[in-house]
């Protein structure tokens, strides 16, 4: 039987704590923010795609809020988020969202849209209910001039998410370069939910429309949106006057009223 002094015993103890708080500081140093600790994880498992993964994720999030320090410009945070991502799919040719991050980033830039598209269709085959991934597919297609795609693929998210404002100012563009003025003005606006009826879309909305000829259901929507922002004078004037000119001199008068006048 092995036998040991109190000593001895509180003398272990007191070795383990030690080496306890070493590794504590040590990893402390590593953790004085989420970029080091990604990054040092990468070194430490460089065979991890999640790893490389999530440093990517963290660079990119830093990116879009303007958290650049410690001497990084925006353009070295997203060449090496690229970088990582490639290392992930290298490692697991199947992460999801390793492929939408890289397809986002190259369409960011504007590189490689080919790739890009190729990177966000496997993405979609992979998962087919992300509707962030939908729309930045779209946005490739709608530069690629692919405009009948760029559309399904935009009704998909905006079916997976409608209340995305983002995706409704997508969909004017798509409108507005496509030349499909009427279809997409009629899609715009049975889509757009009730929360998202504002001044700015509804003024979009009622530019399809009336590009497309249609101006009654153009000042359709002039007339709610103004209701939103009466301080649209040359809105307010242009209904004004086609009330006069309808002999609707109610609504002439109502419009004038929300001018206060």
């Amino acid at each position: 039987m092995l036998f040991r002094s109190k000593s001895s015993g509180k003398y272990f103890i007191t070795c383990v704590f030690a080496i306890f708080i070493f590794l504590v500081v040590k990893r402390n140093n590593e953790w004085k923010d989420k970029e080091t600790l990604f990054r040092t994880d990468c070194d430490n498992a460089p065979l991890s795609a999640k790893l490389h993964s999530l440093y990517a994720l963290e660079l990119i999030h830093q990116f879009r809020n303007a958290e650049v320090g410690g001497g990084t410009n925006p353009q070295e945070k997203i060449s090496t988020a690229k970088e990582h991502l490639r290392q992930a799919l290298a490692i697991y040719p199947d992460y999801a969202n390793a492929l939408s991050n890289l397809g986002y980033l190259l369409l960011l830039t504007r590189e490689q849209l080919p790739e890009a598209r190729k990177l966000l269709e496997h993405s979609i085959q992979l998962v087919p209910d992300n509707a962030e991934v939908y729309y930045n597919y779209s946005n490739i297609l709608l530069l690629q001039r692919d405009f009948v795609q760029a559309q399904k693929a935009l009704l998909r998210s905006i079916a997976l998410k409608p209340n995305s404002p983002e995706a409704f100012r997508l969909l004017f563009q798509l409108g507005s370069e496509s030349g499909d003025f009427k279809s997409v003005a009629r899609i715009f606006s049975s889509a757009l939910p009730l929360e998202l009826r504002n001044d700015e879309l509804l003024t979009m909305n009622g530019n399809l429309f009336a590009r497309a000829g249609d101006t009654l259901a153009a000042v359709k929507c002039y007339d709610e949106a103004i209701t939103f922002n009466p301080s649209n004078k040359n809105m307010g004037k242009f209904l004004v006057k086609y009330y006069l000119s309808k002999n609707d001199s109610l609504s002439a008068m109502r419009i004038r009223k929300l001018f206060g006048r």
